[in-house]
């Protein structure tokens, strides 16, 4: 499978991302440099690609998510950290004081 007809795949499955998402999976399964006819038979990245064309999340597929500068592993059963929940962080950092404590209750996986 080249890069393009892995893009071409998930745009006709109706991915909003598809360039970005086929890019994160040929980073997972194949080695660099990636170029839209770069062909890769790595096992498991057509298997990715149908998940993710069937709407399963792509952080489910690949496992792990970037939340405020920290990588979290994540599958099924755990929520998906949001990149504008990021906001609810950094304005919790400005305004607990030094050296206070809070509890993070409910919001998700925790």
């Amino acid at each position: 499978m080249t890069l393009k007809s892995a893009i071409d795949l998930l745009r006709e499955a109706g991915i909003d991302s598809p360039e970005y998402d086929a890019r994160e999976l040929f980073k997972l399964f194949c080695e660099p440099p990636i170029l839209m006819n770069t062909e890769c038979t790595a096992e498991g990245l057509m298997a990715a690609i149908e998940r993710r064309a069937k709407r399963e999340p792509l952080q489910y597929i690949i496992g792990q998510v970037g939340f405020y500068r920290e990588e979290y592993f994540v599958e099924k059963g755990v929520l998906i950290p949001r990149s504008d929940s990021e906001i609810i962080v950094e304005t919790a950092i400005e305004l607990i004081p030094m050296g206070a404590h809070f509890a993070d209750v409910c919001t998700g996986s925790g």
